[in-house]
């Protein structure tokens, strides 16, 4: 009974994952262009409502049918579990995981149906980039993955278990292979003995995230500034400004925890050395501020592809949160050592930051006037180091669509405060000058983090 049980339930749950939001696609796709067909988008745009109202609105009106059909499969469920077998989590986030994926699907759906008026285009389109994204992608690194095991099998074998976390962080990033560990957790538990833990709302918040972040591209089409410089350059900051919060409260948090919870000394008493334990806590940092960084990688890239960026951020762009990345961890942890209570920790490591990058230029910035040329230079030069300063310069001179179409010599980045012009070149050894006083920054506190490792432990 126990296993009809589950039988049934996967059965109605992979139904409704797959039939939703293909309902979703079909829904959404006439969502604009029905406005435009029927004579009532102008006088739609007369109205107080916003851009951004009008695509939540056209969204959640579509979505809410949806919804309803989801909550009425629930007394099936509920009566289907009555055979045993089948834990309520696992009910429950099959549910979340198909609803999230329902808007993701909606939403790219109601993006590409902006820009085109026949709905079976905008199904096609939807339907193949969810393929490409969902299928195609994980196939093809897959094979790769199987080929290098094959070439440098045991290369691979060193670094530990890496196939079974690639295959976790897969799935948090698909809603296939985050239902597929679903499932399989609850329909065979022993199955997935020994690989990291399938956390199912994470992958919610991530697609939630990607839902959120179509809208507001859709937001951006519907006003025409998706090839503005201007709107590359908010989008940066602001997956830049997320990461680095991230960053820091995660990086401050690595070590105080384990000494909150008493597990510090038993740590230590282990056979790793003070480095494997500097270098798995750096690690498990960044694993953790992953998504975020791929949310910004993946809209350089894909506004690279389309030529409303040009290639070179993806170079300025790397090494300007490498530097960051390194800096911020090393000096998270340093803290994390140094003080005994996780607030104490953030709050350092916060406080750095906001004398680094806001204090201090302020207080340069007020005595300029009064100060030698030579002087105003160098204080030209440590606000040319603030990272919010330098992903604004590269999005300003490489993003839009009139600078992703000029060739790489003629690009101009204009650098604050005095707003002088550098070429493509200066810049790029501005950055590679910065990102390596961050880095040889970020060893020094990794080192003397390392070094404060076994003082004061209890």
């Amino acid at each position: 009974m126990g296993l009809a049980g589950k039988t049934i339930i996967t059965t109605i749950v992979m139904f409704q994952f797959i039939a939703t939001q293909l309902i979703a696609i079909i829904m959404l796709s006439t969502s604009i262009s029905d406005e435009i067909y029927n004579r009532t988008l102008g006088a739609l745009m007369t109205t107080p409502i916003t851009s951004f109202q009008i695509v939540i609105g056209k969204l959640f009106s579509k979505l809410l049918q949806l919804i309803l059909l989801l909550a009425i499969s629930l007394p099936l469920l509920a009566i289907v579990r009555i055979f045993g077998g089948v834990p309520w989590d696992y009910v429950l986030s099959s549910l979340c995981i198909t609803l999230t994926a329902v808007i993701f699907a909606g939403s790219l759906s109601l993006y590409f149906s902006i820009g085109n008026r026949r709905a079976y285009v905008v199904i096609i389109k939807t339907v193949f980039t969810l393929g490409v994204l969902f299928a195609f992608f994980p196939t093809v690194f897959g094979t790769l993955f199987a080929l290098l095991s094959r070439n440098f099998g045991p290369v691979l074998r060193s670094l530990g278990n890496v196939t079974p976390i690639l295959m976790v962080l897969l799935a948090h990033f698909n809603p296939f292979g985050a239902m597929s560990f679903n499932t399989a957790a609850m329909m065979s538990p022993t199955m997935l003995a020994g690989m990291p833990s399938f956390y199912w709302p994470l992958h919610c918040v991530f697609m939630l995230g990607c839902s959120a972040l179509l809208l507001t591209y859709a937001t951006c089409h519907r006003e025409k500034c998706l090839d503005a410089d201007f709107t590359h350059i908010a989008y940066t900051l602001m997956f830049m400004l997320i990461g680095m919060i991230f960053n820091m409260v995660l990086s401050a948090t690595s070590i105080t925890s384990e000494k909150e919870s008493r597990a510090w000394p038993i740590l230590l008493a282990t056979s790793m050395n003070d480095w494997q334990i500097l270098w798995g806590k750096a690690v498990g940092v960044f694993r953790r501020c992953l998504p975020i960084w791929l949310l910004l990688a993946g809209h350089i890239l894909l506004f690279v592809s389309v030529r409303y960026i040009h290639p070179i951020a993806i170079l300025h762009m790397f090494m300007l949160i490498a530097g960051m990345v390194v800096f911020l961890t090393s000096v998270g942890i340093y803290f994390s050592v140094l003080f005994k209570r996780t607030t104490s920790a953030v709050v350092a490591n916060f406080a750095l930051a906001v004398v680094l990058w806001i204090i201090v230029p302020a207080l340069l910035g007020l005595v300029t006037a009064t100060i030698s040329r030579d002087k105003v230079q160098v204080y030209e030069a440590y606000v040319s180091a603030n990272p919010v300063v330098q992903a604004t310069t590269i999005m300003g001179g490489a993003g839009g669509q009139r600078n992703a179409k000029m060739k790489l010599s003629k690009l101009e980045f204009n650098w604050p405060p005095s707003i002088h012009s550098e070429g493509v070149y200066s810049t790029t050894g501005l950055l590679l000058i910065t990102t390596l006083i961050y880095i040889s920054a970020g060893f020094l506190f990794a080192w003397r983090a390392k070094c404060r490792f076994r003082r004061n432990i209890f």
